[in-house]
Formats: C-alpha cells, structure tokens, sequence
C-alpha cells in the first residue's frame, strides 16, 4: 500500500514481532501516516496490529487513531482502561474484559461490519468482545491517521513496540 508512515518524536524502527516494527517511548514518539483516501473508511472496517505493551497505565495507550479528539468521526483502537482493547467508530465503542499482558507480544483486531452493525475485538486470534451497534455509515475526517498517539498529541502514548499494523476496508 502507499500509507508509510513517518516516524516521529523519537519513534525508532527496530526489529518487531515480524520484520521491521516500531519502539515507542511513551511520552512523545509516534507515526503519523497523510490523510489519503485509502484511509476514509465509511463502511466495514479492519484494524490489526501486533503490540508489546511495556506499561500498564490507567488512561490508556493509542495504537491506531484517526479520531480528532471530541468528534465521531473516524475509527480508533487503543487500550483503555489499563490495557484493555478499546474498538471506536462514532460514538459506539466497545472493550475487552481483560487487560493486555506487558512486557508480551500480543495480536489485536477489531472489526467493524456494516452489513449486521456488528463490532468485534480479537486478541490472539479469539474473540474477546463483540455487540452489535446498528448499520450506519462511519464518518470520514481529513486528520491524519497516527499511531502510538492520540489525534491531538496531548496524551495517551503507546510505550512499547507496535509491528504489522493494518487497516483494511
């Protein structure tokens, strides 16, 4: 695809999970991929990412964010609270019952059909949570799509190693 991100605020590429990943700091390094077509997703919806979370925190860590902040616009998936998957398109979301290990590789999905208006979170391949939110069109936004960060840069960075992120329609 040509959505490459740019690393950023002290973002390093290193060996991840499969090939190449990234090394978050927690507090100020992220990637930031351009708002392109391929990203203003308006029906079913996929996102994937392998995560090494090195913290656990409270208020949550970001891993994909295409959401600017107090708006429904979008799709956002992070680990809220305290490492527990959060999946958001408008103002639906849902979450996992159980935190992410630290300090472990683990796969997470989420997956928005627009046909059922189901959402669905996967961690390791099995599903974790799903409810169904009705059909209805997601909301496209010109923000950047960013990932370790939140979509204002004020908060809730990813600190750890994210690998083999996906986004897919």
């Amino acid at each position: 695809n040509t959505n490459h991100g740019t690393l950023l605020g002290g973002a390093v590429s290193l060996e991840g999970k499969s090939g190449q990943g990234v090394s978050l700091n927690g507090s100020s390094a992220y990637v930031q991929c351009a708002n392109r077509s391929s990203l203003k997703i308006s029906g079913d919806i996929t996102l994937s990412a392998w995560v090494y979370p090195k913290t656990n925190p409270a208020a949550g860590m970001r891993v994909v964010d295409k959401m600017p902040v107090g708006t429904s616009s979008g799709y956002l998936l992070d680990t809220y609270p305290s490492n527990r998957v959060r999946f958001i398109t408008l103002s639906n979301q849902i979450s996992t019952a159980t935190a992410l290990a630290t300090g472990a590789w683990s796969h997470v999905a989420a997956r928005y059909d627009k046909t059922g208006g189901i959402k669905t979170i996967y961690v390791n391949g099995e599903v974790a949570q799903a409810a169904t939110n009705g059909v209805v069109h997601l909301q496209t936004n010109a923000q950047p799509l960013r990932l370790g960060a939140n979509a204002a840069l004020s908060g809730e960075w990813f600190n750890g190693l994210l690998d083999e992120v996906r986004i897919s329609s």
